[in-house]
């Protein structure tokens, strides 16, 4: 570990420094390379292992961004400067904690998709200062707050707790992938100017997720129905667009006041929002192609790596938070 870090903080081959390396007061190191063709950012962090009770590395990164050659730039960064590691064997302890799966719809604005996801929770609604809708959040089922307990004598025993996040965790998302390019000041994407909405769900926390089972992990968009709008079966309906929109935000009640329609047509046009028909993520609909993004990424050679090698006591991570382009 301490040639590794030793390496990371002045490596000659094959990325730079992203950054200035920076230590935390709980002893957490981290250091970013840019790798492969794209230049893509891997960040390394050393942090303190209980279990083992000595240093434990981590590697975070966006696979397909990284590419088939930022794996092997990065299988490079583990095996030189004097570093004790076998790369086969560090990808066979290799467990990874969290993944992002995403679905593009090109020619989609984000008002035009209609998703769910079960179970679900609340919703939140980011819109931009042009009115245009950019962000759904759709939030994982919260559990019912813990009761406030007090003494015979009315003191207070058990606080409320205040979640970090009131709304819960996030489930699924649905955003605008040129707005975000936008906000960070990237050029447009492979489309032009054709809108591209992403669908995305998280997966993180994980625990005995191993490199190696990576392929075989069981579809992760199997709570997940996507559709577009026009292509439901209410489609047709005059209203239907309209419905959209103010259902958003508005009850039922509301809905029929603003819209002029009667309360059987706003049942039947929310069945619509409900159980949406799911041309575009679906369950078993886009996971038989998860293998091939492996192989197109380049994480299906270290997973054959994986399981030709005996394990050691590391752990890994796969995804980029930032999950840019």
């Amino acid at each position: 570990m301490e040639g590794l870090w030793a390496y990371l903080n002045n490596p000659d081959y094959p990325g730079e420094v992203i950054g200035q390396p920076f230590l935390k007061d709980s002893g957490l190191w981290t250091v970013a390379l840019g790798l492969g063709k794209r230049n893509s950012r891997v960040q390394f962090q050393r942090i303190s292992h209980k279990k083992y009770g000595k240093s434990c590395l981590r590697i975070e990164m966006n696979p397909r961004k990284l590419g088939p050659q930022g794996f092997k730039d990065l299988a490079k960064v583990l095996s030189s400067g004097g570093n004790q590691f076998d790369v086969p064997c560090l990808m066979a302890a290799a467990k990874v904690t969290r993944y992002d799966i995403a679905v593009d719809i090109v020619g989609a604005h984000v008002s035009e998709i209609i998703a769910t996801h079960k179970p679900e929770g609340k919703r939140s609604l980011y819109v931009g200062s042009d009115g245009v809708l950019e962000t759904i959040y759709i939030h994982k089922k919260k559990p019912p707050p813990k009761a406030i307990e007090y003494d015979d004598d009315g003191e207070l025993i058990k606080k409320p707790t205040h979640s970090a996040k009131p709304a819960g965790g996030v489930a699924l998302v649905v955003y605008d992938r040129l707005r975000e390019r936008k906000a960070l000041g990237w050029p447009g994407g492979p489309f032009g100017d054709a809108p591209v909405s992403r669908i995305e769900v998280v997966k993180g926390s994980l625990k005995n997720t191993l490199l190696a089972n990576l392929a075989d992990l069981p579809d992760a968009l199997k709570d997940v129905r996507a559709g577009l709008g026009a292509n439901q079966p209410q489609g047709a309906h005059s209203s239907w667009t309209k419905h959209i929109a103010v259902r958003r935000t508005a009850s039922p009640v509301e809905t029929k006041a603003i819209l002029n329609l009667s309360s059987q047509t706003v049942q039947s046009l929310d069945e619509g929002l409900a159980v949406p028909v799911p041309d575009l993520v679906a369950p078993g609909a886009n996971w038989p192609h998860w293998k091939t993004g492996l192989e197109l990424t380049g994480l299906a050679s270290l997973i054959a790596k994986a399981k030709k090698a005996p394990p050691m006591p590391f752990a890994w991570h796969t995804s980029d938070p930032a999950n840019q382009n």
